[in-house]
């Protein structure tokens, strides 16, 4: 049994697996949402019982709201019950190991979710020897092993990824203490309304995502058994592809095979290049988002999935909103490369994948 669960997360990610047997479930958690969506993942922890509620491992990728900002509140209200092996974040001591010493660092929910570890006394970065969760630059990727035989590898950040997040950090925080609101810059509505041409799409002219928070973000290849996810969090491509390769360099082929791929940034035009596309093989491409705040998944970055898939890929998606429901266009879909969607059953979001 495995299963990956998009929790309604609103634009963010709340990433629910649980693999093994029936008789014996083990869970992973990736990412919290936010503060808004909070409600939704203590509901789900409160439909097990209360001697049931282990994780394996909580990854908080990084320090986007929409990704850590039910985090500390998660863990300071722990539900009765619930106990976490291990934390992996990457927070302002982690930072500091692989920064130069004169940088000054700080964020509020990275600070705040520093304070939740320590007086929660969790176990955190155990996996890293306390240090940073960071891929080494040379080597094999080294395949963390959990609890029930599911294998987690590290595929982003690596040191300079975290290096680049340093100088900001405290800028950053600076800004809300200032009580400087933040403004995503609206995205063009060019996609609505129109039949999509998914050639035209793909070949649009990538730029890559600059922001460092993202670019720090914790992504990993899950595996259990001959089942493999990619959990993209909103890492850089070009990172997970570095990964990617030395993967396919250790394991042969072409490209990497992947049961799912929780595509990055939520299918953000800026973090779906066409070659990394072009390096996974994925049968389901999981997109978790309602699309709020920076109109998500943007239609060239499900083009770039599609144009390098194979037949048959299913696009997935945790929320039926005006950004990705075109998608679900039946002779769009039969038109090569075909492919098929899926969204939940309700208006309230929030879908479950099994795979076997």
């Amino acid at each position: 049994m495995f299963t990956v669960s998009m929790l309604p997360a609103a634009q963010g990610d709340c990433i629910w697996i649980e693999y093994g047997q029936e008789r014996r479930t083990h869970r992973v958690l990736i990412d919290s949402g936010t503060p808004h969506t909070y409600d939704r993942l203590v509901e789900r922890v409160a439909n097990l019982p209360e001697n049931d509620r282990r994780f394996e491992l909580f990854i908080v990728s990084h320090i986007d709201t929409d990704h850590i900002g039910a985090a500390t509140q998660f863990l300071e209200e722990r539900p009765k019950g619930v106990e976490f092996c291990d934390v992996w974040f990457n927070g302002y001591r982690h930072l500091r190991q692989v920064a130069r010493p004169t940088d000054k660092l700080g964020v509020a929910h990275g600070e705040e979710l520093t304070a939740a570890l320590e007086t929660g006394r969790v176990p955190w970065n155990k996996a890293f020897g306390q240090g940073p969760a960071v891929v080494a630059d040379d080597g094999a990727l080294v395949a963390h092993e959990l609890d029930g035989g599911l294998k987690v590898t590290l595929l982003s950040p690596y040191r300079e990824q975290l290096l680049a997040l340093a100088p900001v950090w405290d800028e950053a925080l600076q800004k809300l203490r200032a009580k400087e609101p933040h403004t995503a810059a609206a995205l063009p509505d060019d996609h609505l309304g129109r039949k999509l041409d998914i050639t035209a799409l793909a070949e649009r002219p990538f730029k890559e995502d600059k922001s460092e928070a993202n670019g720090s973000s914790i992504a990993v290849l899950v595996e259990c058994g001959e089942i493999r996810v990619i959990l993209g969090a909103d890492a850089f491509p070009s990172v997970i592809e570095r990964s990617v390769d030395r993967l396919i360099q250790a394991r042969g082929g072409s490209r990497l095979r992947v049961a799912a791929f929780k595509v990055c940034h939520h299918g953000s035009r800026y973090n779906t290049s066409t070659t990394l596309a072009g390096k996974v093989a994925a049968k389901h491409f999981l997109i978790s988002t309602d699309g709020t705040s920076t109109q998500h998944p943007n239609p060239e970055g499900i083009a770039r999935l599609l144009h390098n898939s194979e037949d048959g890929a299913t696009l997935v998606f945790n929320y039926k909103t005006t950004f990705n429901r075109d998608w679900e266009d039946a002779v769009l879909q039969k038109k090569p490369p075909r492919f098929s969607t899926k969204y939940p059953g309700n208006n309230m979001g929030g879908i479950t994948v099994t795979f076997e």
